[in-house]
């Protein structure tokens, strides 16, 4: 497998099929607070989005993605890692925290790349790099206020201006208008309540260990025997109650997996 998302497969043949997010941080403004900068990429267009944080809680992350997906159209894959912002909590595998609840309300298929693999988010660390060297070390933040003001404005550089030999020297903004964007509404709002449970689908990638078995949240699964050290996808079916694994798109092992409605 070249990356972690062979096994579904997706293939990337126009914007909003593949979003992939990333919390950069923790960094420091020049009085020394702390921020998280919520940095979502189309993986196609390359189209950004861009947010800062004081903090990286589950509802910072919904809220960029509400953002985002307002500006850039809802996709049909969120692509992130296993951090505690993403997941929920790991005491409580099977109840599903708000990001994954925002994403199976609205029909978003999160994946989950494996463990300790960075370089799995190929596109978005790549612009990780450019908003580090581009934006963040090129001039001094006051306070949160300045620096949210001022990655607007790079958001809006870089997608107006930057232009990429995979898009043919095209800017991201050019690619990313050329199809037509299911749009998040304007008047989607996080706070006026928790978000209603909704059945989808939540997928994972793992490397299985020397027994053939993967971890996910806090739960082991045994995959199969003879699988050690091969790349495997799970997918969590929320209506019929069961977790799916796959090798080489074929469907080697079934569990009964029931998950909190709450």
């Amino acid at each position: 497998m070249k990356n972690g998302i062979d096994c579904i497969p997706i293939k990337l043949y126009s914007p909003n099929i593949l979003h992939q997010l990333d919390i950069v941080g923790p960094r420091y403004l020049s009085k020394g607070k702390k921020f998280f900068s919520f940095n979502l990429i189309d993986a196609f267009s390359n189209m950004i989005k861009i947010k800062a944080y004081p903090g990286k809680r589950g509802i910072f992350v919904t809220d960029s993605l509400v953002s985002a997906w307002q500006v850039l159209g809802i996709p049909k894959y969120l692509q992130v890692d296993n951090g505690l912002s993403f997941k929920g909590s790991n005491r409580h595998p099977r109840t599903f925290g708000v990001v994954i609840k925002l994403c199976l309300y609205l029909g978003v298929e999160i994946i989950f790349i494996p463990e300790a693999e960075p370089w799995r988010q190929g596109v978005i660390e790549k612009f990780n790099d450019v908003y580090d060297k581009m934006f963040f070390r090129t001039q001094v933040f006051s306070d949160l206020a300045h620096l949210k003001e001022e990655s607007l404005v790079f958001e809006n550089f870089h997608n107006h201006n930057h232009c990429y030999s995979k898009l043919k020297g095209k800017t991201p903004y050019i690619i990313h208008r050329s199809k037509r964007k299911k749009l998040l509404s304007k008047n989607f709002d996080l706070y006026k309540g928790y978000i209603p449970f909704k059945d989808g689908k939540v997928s994972f990638i793992r490397l299985t260990n020397q027994e053939g078995k993967v971890r996910f949240f806090s739960e082991t699964f045994l995959v199969d025997k003879d699988l050690v050290h091969e790349y495997v996808k799970g997918t969590i079916f929320t209506k019929s109650g069961l977790l799916k694994f796959y090798y080489d798109k074929k469907v080697i092992k079934i569990y009964n997996y029931e998950v909190s409605r709450h």
